[in-house]
């Protein structure tokens, strides 16, 4: 049996945690919403840049109606994003579950796993379609940790490049959209 010293000194200890893990929330909140104004301050230029972008294409003679044109979908790319990390809930779990979800919908089509292409973003979804059989060319996770225009810019170029010269009829990306902290729903949007 312990001594009252002994339970003392376990009560003493709980208490020390419990004020450490609360000083842990504290700056996870905080944390937390720095990330949520940030998103927030970006939605408004992104929806904007969007639209700017598709009236730009559908007014470009040559290369906005080579990037419009819709054809046969023989090829596909699907760039799907995660995270690099675990604990996110069903924040990564559902962006695999609709990628596989497009990937199916996709051979239901009669497409093979060969016409289908997968360029993960994060390490999550990147570890989960190596498992399915969709390994990735190059590694996108460094992306997913500190996103930076130079990456970004050079897997758009890779995925505009094959679709003008024909490797791809369509590329697809799959991602969670931020509404708010407790509202991520997964998004499929055709890039190309």
């Amino acid at each position: 049996m312990a001594s009252l010293k002994e339970i003392k000194g376990r009560i003493a200890s709980v208490g020390s945690t419990l004020k450490i893990t609360s000083a842990m929330k504290l700056v996870a909140s905080a944390k937390l919403r720095k990330a949520q104004q940030a998103i927030g301050n970006m939605l408004p230029y992104e929806n904007h840049l969007h639209r700017i972008l598709v009236d730009l294409m559908s007014t470009t003679p040559v290369t906005g109606s080579e990037l419009l044109v819709s054809r046969p979908v023989k090829r596909v790319a699907i760039v799907a994003f995660s995270s690099n990390s675990s604990l996110c809930g069903a924040f990564n779990s559902n962006v695999v579950r609709e990628t596989l979800s497009v990937i199916n919908e996709y051979r239901s089509a009669g497409l093979d796993d060969s016409d289908i292409k997968v360029y993960p973003v994060g390490r999550k979804v990147q570890d989960a379609m190596r498992k399915v059989g969709f390994p990735g060319g190059a590694d996108y996770s460094r992306m997913a940790e500190s996103p930076n225009y130079g990456a970004a810019a050079a897997l758009a170029q890779e995925l505009l490049n094959g679709f003008t010269d024909g490797v791809f009829d369509k590329i697809e990306l799959v991602y969670n959209h931020f509404r708010s902290t407790a509202s991520q729903p997964t998004t499929r949007q055709v890039f190309l």
